[in-house]
């Protein structure tokens, strides 16, 4: 497949690839906002329901990834060098030689109009010829610099590496619609360096909503606790979502995260972006988890890292891992 082809089919994929709770996350508020008609019991029903799909949202972002690029693929199928032709020129050439003047062309005295109009499309077709041959030549000017990007992403050129990221911002766009920001730097040959910049604990919300068995809503606040770990999933989830998701664009051995969240630095008394987790995670150890079964929190001690977090306190600043 050429390098245009693989990147269409992985940001179609990317873009497709909303998982069924983001999809029903939609519909339920889409639904939420046209229920004056619904009875009371429909539109508890329907709030228990979108609040409880909310929190799985935040809890398996973990769960999907991109397609991963086939760079292999790709650098071995290098564009061919335009040959400039000239086939319309030709067609119209091949029009005027073939050309008799009809019965009515003689008698109106048509002909040499006829022969004329022949001649100017003989002009026109071989400018027609031109410019398909500059366009074809840009055209190769790009895929030689995409599969030369290729090469060099193979080669673990660490610029060719970074520029790779560049071509599917799609991979990302999940995370970020839900707040988070994401840094990418080629750090080495076999090594990224990711910093992620995630939504204070506020994504998270205050209040749980249940069904009574009278079929009225419930809604209760949260416990700080159940919100601490809730958060502290929807951190972990989004994290491990971003390792997979540079995995699968460039060919490194590992990736360093640090999360980063605005946190309230005491010497200033302002909030500021503060790392609360770092972590070095190889892919050889990322390749034998099971995303679907995971626990995202818990995921972590397969990995060399760092977190300092309590089910009371939440997150607290830590030292970043260096490599």
């Amino acid at each position: 497949m050429s390098f245009r082809g693989t990147l269409r089919a992985v940001n179609a994929t990317a873009n497709r690839m909303e998982r069924e709770q983001r999809r029903r996350q939609r519909e339920l508020e889409r639904q939420r906002k046209e229920a004056e008609w619904l009875t009371e019991l429909a539109r508890a029903e329907l709030e228990v329901a979108e609040y409880e799909n909310y929190i799985e949202l935040l809890q398996t972002l973990h769960k999907e990834c991109s397609e991963s690029v086939d760079w292999e693929k790709i650098e071995a199928d290098p564009p061919a060098k335009p040959v400039s032709s000239s086939q319309f020129a030709e067609l119209a050439e091949a029009e005027l030689k073939n050309y008799k003047p009809s019965f009515f062309d003689r008698i109106l005295r048509r002909t040499e109009k006829k022969v004329h109009q022949l001649e100017k499309q003989i002009l026109e077709a071989s400018e027609k010829d031109r410019e398909a041959f500059t366009l074809a030549e840009q055209g190769y000017k790009e895929k030689i610099l995409e599969w030369k990007l290729a090469k060099g992403v193979l080669k673990k050129e660490k610029s060719k590496m970074q520029s790779a990221f560049k071509l599917f911002p799609s991979a990302f766009s999940e995370l970020e619609g839900l707040g988070s920001r994401v840094e990418l730097s080629v750090l080495s040959r076999d090594s990224v360096q990711v910093n992620l910049y995630v939504r204070t604990s506020d994504i998270v919300p205050k209040e749980k909503k249940s069904l009574l068995k009278s079929g009225k809503l419930s809604t209760r606040p949260l416990p700080l606790s159940i919100r601490n770990q809730v958060y502290q999933d929807y951190v972990c989830s989004a994290s491990l979502r971003v390792v997979r998701e540079v995995l699968a664009i460039v060919p490194v051995a590992a990736v360093l995260l640090t999360v980063y969240c605005k946190l309230l630095n005491t010497k200033t008394g302002h909030l500021e972006d503060q790392p609360i987790l770092s972590s070095l995670l190889p892919r050889q150890t990322m390749e034998t988890l099971n995303f679907e079964m995971l626990d995202p929190s818990d995921a972590f001690e397969n990995f060399t890292h760092q977190v300092n977090f309590k089910k009371l306190g939440g997150f607290s600043p830590i030292t970043p891992i260096k490599i």
